[in-house]
């Protein structure tokens, strides 16, 4: 910790007076202020992916993401042995409650807001976020988890509250699920798939002559 610390030091215009982890976040308090310090394990390549979705939003006004503080040189994160960090200000929060209807309204208010921001999103392409041509062996995966969801509350003892609504509505929508799929499989999904590839090859390698 007192090696975290000294980077931290190091790295901005604050002296630590208390740092506390959180999962995979550090609390820290500086005199009066207190900042996040909110720690990644991606890779680079990743990581600034991340940085570059945190900036694209808060340009385009939302404001529920808290802005990126910068290092003295100008960076907007730093490189640490478990990975690498960027520093906010700290927001006291809490775990959201799905049964307050007002809480739930406004999570999903926010959540289509965030989504309404993300548009004209332009990056490079990232390592293992590419899902071109994969969303049917995505959704399959996806599929396999919401049975292995449901074998884990079957064999609960207690079940909570969101348990039992989880049964209640897992078999319909596991079958909406699978007709799907199965639409996906029969229509031209791969040949479309295989023709937009041939058409992005020869865009970046052929010039158009007049």
């Amino acid at each position: 910790m007192e090696e975290l610390i000294r980077l931290i030091e190091n790295k901005y215009s604050i002296k630590v007076s208390n740092i506390e982890k959180y999962k995979n976040v550090y609390k820290i308090t500086s005199g009066e202020r207190e900042y996040c310090l909110k720690v990644s394990k991606y890779d680079k390549e990743q990581f600034e992916f991340i940085i570059a979705c945190i900036m694209h939003l808060i340009s385009n006004g939302f404001k529920k993401v808290l802005p990126i503080i910068k290092t003295k040189d100008g960076d907007d994160y730093i490189e640490l042995n478990e990975g690498f960090a960027f520093l906010t200000d700290w927001a006291n929060s809490r775990h959201i409650d799905f049964k307050n209807l007002v809480e739930l309204k406004r999570a999903v208010e926010t959540l289509g807001e965030l989504h309404i921001k993300s548009r004209n999103f332009q990056y490079k392409k990232v390592k293992g976020r590419n899902l071109y041509g994969r969303w049917i062996e995505k959704f399959e995966k996806r599929l396999n988890q919401l049975l292995l969801f449901k074998s884990i509350i079957v064999s609960k003892v207690e079940r909570t509250q969101f348990d039992d609504i989880y049964l209640k509505h897992i078999d319909v929508h596991y079958k909406q699920a699978l007709d799907a799929i199965k639409n996906l499989k029969e229509s031209k999904y791969f040949e479309i798939m295989e023709s937009h590839k041939a058409l992005k090859e020869f865009c970046h390698h052929d010039r158009c002559k007049s």
